[in-house]
């Protein structure tokens, strides 16, 4: 039985409303602006798409990012994205502050010119991530091209989008500036499962900072 549920995403940014201009277009959403300076697009199946604001640049690859999919990589290059590097089937973008996106050539089913279709984790070991975070959200395990089971389909709140743990070599050396929001009855159940807490609730925000047992943080709020 899963620990938790999916809410949303969220992406660090200098100027959240460039980047969150660029994300509702590209997926079709709503952008709404917040008093503090925060966007937020609404709109796609798996969740609103938090752009907030933060002083530390961007100075790594994130080590979260989004798969799209869409019959052509132009109307995202014509909305700012910049192509980092072409491969064989599938292209990486940069959005206009940097964060990373793959698009994969396909129909999409939402409004927008591409779809998100997975939320892609760097991992030293991807099966464990992957196992663990099955145990967190629920859903199925399946392979990925290399046959290992690193795949999560059907985790609880994401509707079709796969949660997909990727093999890097490279180590883990910043905050990750894409992380996701979970919904959850109990925190200490997370904790006995192997996250760790790095910031309780208190007078600057109202929900729990943690980290996975690979060390990508995530927030969980109390339903």
């Amino acid at each position: 039985m899963a620990l938790t549920r999916y809410q949303d995403l969220c992406l660090d940014a200098h100027d959240a409303v460039l980047v969150g201009r660029f994300w509702a277009a590209t997926l079709g959403g709503e952008l709404e602006v917040q008093d503090v300076g925060d966007t937020v697009v609404r709109g796609p199946a798996w969740g609103p798409l938090w752009v907030n604001v933060v002083p530390e640049p961007k100075v790594v690859k994130n080590r979260v990012h989004l798969d799209v999919r869409g019959p052509s990589v132009e109307p995202l290059l014509d909305l700012g994205a910049t192509v980092v590097a072409a491969h064989d089937g599938w292209t990486v973008l940069a959005d206009p502050e940097g964060n990373e996106l793959c698009w994969f050539p396909g129909e999409p089913a939402g409004p927008g010119p591409v779809e998100a279709v997975a939320i892609c984790v760097d991992s030293a070991e991807p099966d464990v991530l992957a196992a663990w975070w099955q145990g967190v959200l629920g859903g199925e395990l399946g392979p990925g091209p290399d046959g290992t089971h690193r795949w999560l389909h059907g985790a609880r709140g994401l509707d079709d989008v796969i949660f997909k743990c990727v093999r890097v070599p490279d180590e883990r050396v910043v905050k990750n500036r894409c992380h996701w929001d979970i919904a959850v009855d109990d925190v200490a159940a997370l904790v006995a499962a192997g996250a760790a807490i790095l910031a309780e609730p208190g007078d600057a925000h109202r929900w729990t900072v943690l980290a996975d047992p690979q060390g990508n943080e995530f927030c969980a709020f109390t339903e």
